[in-house]
This record gives C-alpha cells, structure tokens and sequence, in this order.
C-alpha cells in the first residue's frame, strides 16, 4: 500500500493491484505469522507465571533441545541459569539469540526454593 501511495495510485488503482497480488500469496505466510504470535505469546505468558510464582520458584533453567536442528546460538545458552524476573531473564527469554526465531523450541525449567 505504501509503494502505491508513493507511486501516486488513486484508492482505486491500489485496490485492483492487491486484488491482483492476492492471489499469489500462500498460506505460508499467514502460517509464519502465526506460528510468530503463538511463539511470543507462550514465551510471555511464561515469564508473567514464572514471576506470579516468584514464593515458590528460586531460579529457571534454559532448556534446548539438542539435536541436528538446535542452533549455535541455543546451544550456547542450554543449561543457562536465569533468575526470574531479572534484567538477564528477560534477555534471554526463548526465543531470544535462536536464530530459528519463532520456531524456537526453547524452554524454560522452573527450579523451586527449597521447602517450597
């Protein structure tokens, strides 16, 4: 749309050209930006249990895992012990550093206070 403004397309003229490009488009994209947003949202809405938890849970692991499709970057980060709301935390937040992005399969060990 913004390539057809900057063209100086008429509403009409950039209708007809999405209209047009429709049709090529696959589901793959609209797969990716799924898979994208439910990869986020898992990861954010373990960091906010994990901190709703924090009585209870003492540290998290990093988990990967470790096989032929693990990155260089996920594999460095295994086994990373992360407390729980700390500004490393959230740095290291699956899928921070993978370089698969959203198709992370990082997770996160909760790791309880002793007694609790």
């Amino acid at each position: 749309i913004r390539d057809a403004e900057a063209a100086g397309l008429s509403p009409d003229d950039t209708a007809d050209r999405i209209e047009a490009e429709l049709p090529s488009l696959t589901g793959s994209w609209f797969k990716n930006l799924a898979d994208q947003s439910g990869s986020a949202a898992f990861a954010e809405g373990q960091a906010i249990t994990l901190m709703d938890q924090d009585q209870v849970v003492d540290f998290v692991v990093r988990s990967e895992i470790l096989d032929g499709n693990t990155c260089d970057p996920c594999i460095r980060l295994d086994g990373t012990k992360l407390q729980v709301g700390s500004p490393m935390f959230f740095e290291k937040l699956p899928p921070n550093f993978c370089d698969g992005g959203h198709r992370c399969r990082a997770i996160l060990i909760p790791v309880l206070k002793e007694g609790a």
